[in-house]
Order: structure tokens, then sequence, then C-alpha cells
């Protein structure tokens, strides 16, 4: 089922305080990271699929937000507490390449499983890679 950004991260489990500003959650019990995955940044060339945005061309433009400081954060805890494993909440831009994007569709994605790398992740800026196992 497809809605709004706040409905997808509810049906996964999640509570989001300030949608504009948080692109991942923690559970309420500290056992599970969720994270936005946008549609338009997912290599399906093979399995397993990646989400990489460790050379990503807009790091500028979003590397200071408060959003990418607070996935830093939940990156971190999932390395740790949750082996990398993350619940994935897929979003469809209305145009890719606008800026910022706004959101067509968000929805949690249970089908695909996400696994961060955990040589991929720099705590400094926050860029990562992510695979996304089938579920």
């Amino acid at each position: 089922m497809a809605g709004t950004f706040t409905e997808a991260y509810r049906q996964a489990g999640y509570a989001i305080a300030n949608p504009r500003n948080q692109w991942s959650a923690l559970s309420a019990d500290g056992t599970r990271v969720a994270m936005t995955v946008w549609s338009d940044e997912i290599d399906k060339s093979s399995e397993p699929w990646v989400v990489d945005i460790r050379d990503h061309p807009r790091l500028e433009a979003w590397g200071g937000r408060t959003g990418n400081a607070i996935r830093k954060k939940h990156i971190a805890h999932a390395l740790v507490r949750c082996a990398g494993r993350v619940d994935l909440i897929l979003c469809v831009a209305e145009d890719p390449t606008r800026q910022p994007r706004r959101i067509k569709i968000a929805r949690h994605w249970p089908q695909r499983i996400g696994r961060l790398d955990p040589d991929g992740f720099d705590p400094e800026t926050g860029t990562f890679r992510l695979w996304l196992d089938p579920a």
C-alpha cells in the first residue's frame, strides 16, 4: 500500500517526528532501524541490488542537513546493534531531477531487506553503501 512518508514509516512500525528532516528512524525499543531509499538511486544490474551514495553528486547540498545527521546516528546504531540490517522505506520522487525532492509515493518495502556495508559507511559525511537483499 502506497501513501505518505509518515504512513510508510508507521506501517513499518516506526514513528517519524519530523518528516521533512528525518530520512531514517529507530524503533521505540531500539532493536530495529529503517531507512529511506529513493527508487531512482537503486542499481538493479545484479543481485543483490544496491544503493551506493559514497560518490553522490549532490552530497554538498544535503551533507549538512538535519536528516543526514540523524541518519548517520541510525546507521551507526544499525551497524553495532542490528548487524547492519535495516527495514526499507521506498520513495518515488515526483521529479528525480528537482531539488529538494518531493515524494510521489512512499511505502514500506518488506520484499527487500537492507544490509549496510560496514566498510562502505563514512561517519563523517554520512555516505554509505546498502545492499537490498530479497526477503
